[in-house]
């Protein structure tokens, strides 16, 4: 209890001071604390004849009913001696409560989708002491839902546990909103803690439900802040649209929307001020393609209201109206993963600033692929990017070099993220469009082109991962078979479903040559997708990475100037929480050589 009381004060002292820092402790405690644990003792090797009561019973999943805790508490006997064939029992009980509350998923259910549920139970003595034998029994449901047709929905992010989740137990306001809660680091924009929240108002869960077909439309409200801890920045948003959702690879879905954003932003020496609105729509599908299985178009107008620029030795303020054309692509699932963006946006200036008329056009191209066998594997992360301008932007409209918010590789493809042109390069030793180019007055301005290239590769340690499916053996005859290889076989269930789709969809003949039209469409996309399931995705895993940037800003009438920048870092996943942090450190220019930057990208989600 001392020790304890004598952490206070640092705690205290890096909570007020150093938020961030905090954190990452706090962080990795919990994690050592649950890899360490207690000593393992002797499990499941009990009879009823040796005499063992039971005196506690758990029951391993997320949002747990305490009605069934108690009937199965009930049935095993809490007390009682130990009988296996009441565990039986118990877990046949938890196994039917399950299957009912996955039909409660109905906003969630999809045409296509199977899942797997497996429950086993580990029965562990904790007393052994003559007359007071006692053990403890765990029961453990594995289930993992999984969309066969829609496969965009299995790729990135993967789930983030095995644990089944009891769907009426979690809290309506969970539901109905589905946080999505960030908290980030950066030397410009400082401390921040974000928030981005997203209801269908059609089909609120416990007052409306999903009217009984895949085409059923949706209106969604989101709302979207984020706001520095220790800088005056911040931004606050909302949105509303009109989706008809994607349920199949063979279907378009579409959404129309508008949106609302006020924000402070940095912006080299100074800041952006502005208040701005944007119509969007868009269309989204899948295809059979080699290379493209997932796409998302789309064009917008923006009306740009109270846009002051605030730096030195200048004080602008400009309204502006704009055009924009975006477009993306996901491709190459399962062991590898490409995503491929260009946009392009037309801006025109009010001209009581002499701003004159621009246009830029901007591309990325990511690509992550996982490096070796098993599920704990080294991974390796590039993005490439470029953009140019035509016209002369106003200083809001240039490129800055420096750390981004925005995660191209991992931002759902449709997110409002993803939809807005891309402002500069990634280079993660400066702060948020810090970087720029030295002007004849002395000011830094951005550049009216720009490229980039980042790496990240994560080298693995064997003891600091557990896989999403474990190793659990199902049955020993005819021959092994185990949680794994139930996932993997699922792919025989994803072939009939996708058979009887270009049957009935696609006018197909009921034959042999369908049938292995529809086994070719497995293997490219299905396939690949539940063996990474099974055999690489990460309940928890930490993961040191090695980090390195290089970028440059060009612009016509000034010098250009080229960053590199090299850093370590470490990738952590617990259950619903990544991590991603580190430091980099600028190697050149020399004028930005003493410059670093420690980097945090804290995401909370998938709460249930």
């Amino acid at each position: 209890m001392n020790a304890t009381y004598k952490l206070y004060p640092t705690v205290f002292y890096f909570t007020r001071h150093h938020p961030w820092l905090a954190l990452y402790f706090f962080i990795c405690l919990v994690f050592s604390i649950k890899i360490s644990g207690q000593p393992k003792v002797a499990c499941n090797h009990f009879t009823a004849a040796m005499g063992y009561k039971v005196q506690s019973v758990q029951i391993v999943t997320r949002w747990a009913q305490k009605e069934l805790q108690q009937k199965v508490e009930a049935l095993i006997g809490m007390g009682q001696l130990f009988d296996p064939a009441k565990v039986s029992l118990a877990q046949e009980l938890v196994r039917s409560e399950l299957i009912k509350t996955e039909e409660q998923f109905d906003f969630q259910i999809l045409k296509g989708s199977t899942s797997v549920l497996y429950i086993t139970s580990d029965v562990c003595v904790i007393n052994s002491n003559g007359a007071a034998k006692e053990v403890a029994i765990v029961i453990h449901p594995y289930y993992l839902k999984i969309d066969l047709v829609n496969l965009g929905n299995n790729i990135l992010p993967v789930p983030r546990s095995a644990k089944p989740s009891f769907y009426e137990q979690v809290p309506v306001i969970l539901k109905a909103t589905t946080p999505y809660i960030t908290i980030t680091n950066d030397r410009k924009y400082g401390a921040a803690i974000g928030i981005n929240t997203l209801t269908d108002v059609l089909h609120i869960p416990g007052i409306a439900k999903l009217n009984g077909g895949s085409k059923s439309l949706q209106v969604a409200v989101g709302f979207a802040a984020r706001k520095s801890m220790s800088q005056p920045f911040y931004s606050i948003g909302s949105t509303v649209e009109l989706i008809h959702p994607v349920y199949k690879e063979n279907t378009i879905g579409w959404n129309i929307g508008i949106s609302n954003t006020e924000s402070s932003q940095p912006l080299a020496e100074g800041k952006n001020e502005r208040y701005s609105w944007r119509f969007r729509c868009g269309i989204q599908g899948g295809t059979r393609a080699a290379f493209i299985y997932k796409y998302a178009i789309g064009t917008g107008l923006r009306l740009i209201q109270s846009n002051r620029t605030l730096s030195t030795p200048n004080r602008e303020q400009n309204d502006e109206k704009g055009f924009e054309l975006y477009a993306m692509a996901d491709g190459l699932p399962g062991k590898k993963f490409t995503r491929m963006g260009i946009w392009f946006d037309a801006g025109i200036p009010d001209d009581k600033n002499n701003f004159k008329n621009y246009q830029r056009l901007v591309t990325r191209v990511g690509y992550s692929i996982f490096m070796g066998s098993g599920h704990n594997t080294a991974h390796l992360e590039t993005v490439v990017g470029a953009g140019y301008t035509w016209g002369t932007p106003p200083p809001y409209g240039q490129y800055y070099a420096g750390n981004k918010y925005q995660n191209f590789l991992y931002d759902p493809i449709s997110s409002v993220r993803n939809q807005s042109v891309v402002v500069g390069p990634l280079v993660r030793s400066l702060g948020e469009n810090e970087g720029g180019l030295f002007a004849p007055a002395g000011n830094i301005v951005g550049g009216t082109a720009f490229w980039h290239i980042n790496l990240n590769f994560s080298i693995p340690f064997s003891k600091w991962a557990r896989a999403l499916i474990p190793d659990v053996i199902i049955s020993e005859e005819p021959r092994v078979s185990t949680l794994r290889s139930v996932l993997k076989a699922q792919s025989e269930t994803a072939k009939n479903f996708i058979y009887d789709d270009l049957v009935a969809n696609h006018n197909l003949p009921d034959n042999d040559e369908t049938d292995t039209k529809a086994g070719k469409i497995v293997d490219k996309d299905i396939r690949p997708t539940l063996n990474y399931l099974a055999d690489r995705a990460n309940v928890f895993s930490i993961k040191p990475m090695l980090l390195f940037d290089i970028a440059g800003i060009n612009d016509q009438l000034l010098n250009n100037k080229v960053w590199t920048a090299a850093g370590l870092g470490l990738q952590i996943t617990i259950v619903i929480a990544r991590l991603e942090a580190g430091y980099m450190h600028t190697i050149s220019p020399a004028v930005d050589a003493s410059k670093g930057n420690f980097f945090l990208r804290f995401v909370l989600q998938n709460f249930y």
